[in-house]
């Protein structure tokens, strides 16, 4: 690409002789005009270089005679340098202005996205301890560290009104890249043997972490709920377990109108046999059945659902019927906007 500059000028104030008193008669054969000097790149002004005075006759300018700029000199004419002669760097200083207050938006409604997500997230977590069965397991975390940095597993064997019985199961037992089947089958090997707690679900309510900007922190909100261990937990998850486990990738695609999101199964084998969209406009393009295979240690094979016709940032809410290996159906719904989504159990066992 070729850069052009160069200087160039333009008038600041143009005067009849008479004016500035250098001729008796009101004559119009020429003008005395202030110009302005400046740099130009791409031919848009960006610094000034001085001021000069100039007779112009017609289309024409001319030096200012020595005893003309004489007689101007000694009027001490004042002349401002018009902010125009600087509009490179405003342009420039304009553009970084935009694209800062552009960021600055753009992170806010991040924000603003990431803190409804986090809520969505909470109210399941509550709608859960709520619902809470003898299928479910719970992971909390201790607060003093980062989220999941240190946590433990209590699988519930009894719901008595608002008392939880459930079983303590070791984090040091369990690998945090194992899946919920390996949790699954610790606690089926070691059942009878695990230590035994009761708890209330207000205590797990109150120990969820509301705010979203504490939500990893050290020191963040928590309850030693336990007896006997000082520790403070925060309940970070209740899943329900010995069945399928549908959860989020946090990857897929949109264009062209069409979504594409990527699902995966942390619990046992099973199929997307049903799908309903109850709220937006997009439409379900996968064929169903769809596979929903079980992930294992590191591996976590994608389930890919794709829609069409769908309005990029829109809200959507759909349902799905996942049949498992032993032919027990369950239900599950999905709330989100774009790939950011909760993915609810709702199955009434």
């Amino acid at each position: 690409m070729r850069i052009v500059f160069g200087w160039n000028n333009f008038t600041i104030k143009s005067y009849k002789p008479k004016e500035l008193g250098l001729t008796q008669e009101d004559t119009n054969d020429f003008r005395i005009e202030a110009r302005q000097s400046y740099f130009h790149l791409f031919w848009i002004p960006f610094f000034g270089l001085g001021k000069k005075w100039v007779i112009r006759k017609g289309s024409n300018t001319y030096e200012l005679p020595a005893q003309y700029q004489h007689k101007v000199n000694e009027q001490n004419i004042r002349l401002r340098t018009p902010w125009y002669t600087f509009a490179g760097p405003l342009l420039i200083l304009a553009g970084l202005i935009g694209f800062w207050a552009y960021t600055q938006y753009d992170e806010y409604e991040q924000q603003q996205l990431g803190k409804a997500y986090y809520k969505q997230k909470t109210d399941a977590l509550q709608a859960s301890v709520n619902g809470l069965s003898d299928k479910h397991i719970l992971t909390i975390s201790d607060v003093s560290g980062y989220d999941e940095e240190r946590h433990v597993y209590l699988k519930v064997e009894k719901v008595s009104g608002e008392q939880v019985t459930v079983s303590y199961l070791k984090a040091n037992k369990i690998s945090a890249s194992d899946n919920w089947r390996t949790i699954e089958d610790y606690y089926n090997n070691n059942k009878g043997s695990l230590p035994v707690y009761t708890i209330s679900k207000q205590q797990l309510l109150s120990s969820i972490v509301l705010d979203s900007r504490l939500s990893r922190a050290p020191g963040r909100p928590g309850i030693a709920f336990l007896n006997g261990d000082t520790v403070k937990y925060a309940l970070t998850q209740a899943e329900r377990c010995f069945g399928p486990l549908v959860k989020d990738r946090n990857t897929g695609s949109f264009s062209g109108g069409e979504l594409h999101m990527e699902l995966y199964n942390d619990g046992w084998p099973a199929q997307i046999t049903d799908l309903k969209i109850t709220k937006g406009d997009m439409k379900l393009r996968s064929t169903l059945p769809i596979d929903m295979p079980s992930s294992t240690g590191y591996q976590f094979p994608e389930t890919d659902i794709r829609f069409s016709g769908y309005t990029y940032n829109s809200p959507y809410t759909f349902t799905m019927e996942v049949t498992d290996s032993s032919g027990a159906k369950h239900s599950y719904t999905v709330e989100g906007t774009y790939l950011k989504k909760n993915i609810v159990n709702t199955t009434r066992y």
